[in-house]
């Protein structure tokens, strides 16, 4: 499980061997057309291999178009095209070889919510989507359907453990001991830490949100209950990522588990969860009925009880938070399944919920739909 990475790749700043000196905007300029293995210094390409950094910038120069122009900004630079921007960093050496590299998604520059509307539509796979500004819903395709929406689930835990806190059953300075029970499989480093050590709910919530943490949210999913997280699912059955990565690493229990009703459910995770943690590689695609399937209506409603909470301010997701006065996210993914859930707050207006799912029987093409997610705000600010 993991949430999208905002960010299409970063690499660290390493100084390496010496190239032909050229500016920051010569070589993003340099990019966009079609990047040169001999740009890189060799730190960098042995953290991010060049198929992959070629992938990419493939993958954005088919969104961006042509280049217009490169200028400076803060302490990074803009890339324009005839119908696109997009912010970039880029670290150079002495020589002017790249040792460091990072973009934000590309913004559409005008674009109408007719047009935001048909971009979300004609992303490949099942697509549901709803945006809401105040209490009206301004757009909306499948928003009753429940798809495999997989870490926004967390949204509900938070949701729980906020109205525990509220009900004064509990503080979010309450201190919980981490257990090898709780343990899952990444995204999240809590982990790694050794059985029986002390956290915070305040520092668990934080992880669980903005780093999708499965630990963290095993350990906070045991503190409020699952039946509660169900209830506010709206699910019989709310899994926990350990239960949910055991299923998927196996095929027999899987099956049981999607064929069953909620005792044999229950039976079946609990029975999974018990075995040792499988490896990562032995997790395959999206199962249909092995998910936390959520309808977009409901992410809204409970992302407008936690929207609010300081968790959701930490990682704002695929929008640029400059844009808005303020902005929760939270998303989700595994192969064939990507959900984001985004609460943002204008300057002046009413805030807006935007909810997409896309379900898939093969991998998705993640940039695609970020960007087409980007462009729903770029007409929703406008």
């Amino acid at each position: 499980m993991k949430s999208l990475a905002k960010a299409i790749f970063v690499s660290a700043m390493i100084f390496s061997a010496p190239a032909k000196a050229m500016t920051p905007e010569d070589r993003l300029a340099g990019l966009m057309n079609g990047p040169d293995k001999s740009w890189f210094a060799a730190s960098f390409l042995a953290a991010v291999p060049y198929g992959q950094v070629r992938s990419l910038m493939r993958d954005l120069s088919k969104v961006m178009g042509p280049v217009t122009d490169v200028t400076p900004s803060g302490e990074g630079y803009v890339i324009r095209s005839a119908t696109h921007s997009v912010k970039a960093q880029i670290a150079l050496d002495g020589a002017g070889q790249i040792i460091g590299l990072y973009f934000d998604p590309p913004q559409a520059l005008l674009v109408t919510l007719e047009q935001a509307r048909d971009g979300l539509l004609a992303l490949k796979g099942e697509v549901a989507f709803m945006v809401m500004r105040g209490g009206d819903v301004i757009l909306e395709q499948g928003s009753d359907r429940s798809l495999a929406v997989g870490s926004a689930f967390k949204i509900a835990i938070l949701a729980e453990l906020a109205a525990q806190v509220q009900a004064g059953g509990r503080d979010w300075a309450d201190v919980v001991t981490l257990r090898d029970r709780h343990k899952s499989l990444p995204s999240g480093d809590m982990r790694d830490l050794p059985d029986g050590t002390p956290v915070t709910l305040a520092h668990a919530a934080a992880l669980m949100i903005s780093q999708s943490d499965n630990t963290a949210t095993d350990l906070l999913m045991d503190v409020v209950g699952a039946d509660a997280v169900a209830r506010r699912l709206g699910v019989a059955h709310a899994l926990t990522t350990r239960q949910f990565f055991a299923l998927k690493a196996d095929t027999e229990l899987a099956a049981g588990y999607v064929a069953g009703d909620a005792a044999t459910r229950r039976t079946l995770a609990d029975q999974a969860a018990a075995r040792p943690l499988p490896h990562v590689s032995s997790i395959g695609p999206f199962v249909p009925g092995l998910e936390w399937q959520v309808p977009a209506t409901r992410l809204c409603q409970i992302m407008a009880e936690v929207q609010g909470l300081p968790a959701m301010q930490i990682n704002p997701g695929v929008i640029d938070a400059q844009d808005w006065a303020s902005v929760a996210f939270k998303g989700g993914s595994e192969v064939g399944v990507l959900n984001l859930t985004t609460w943002a707050r204008p300057e002046n207006g009413p805030p807006i919920c935007a909810v997409l799912t896309v379900n898939h029987d093969q991998a998705l093409e993640e940039a695609e739909i970020a960007q087409a997610y980007s462009a729903l705000f770029t007409a929703l600010r406008e």
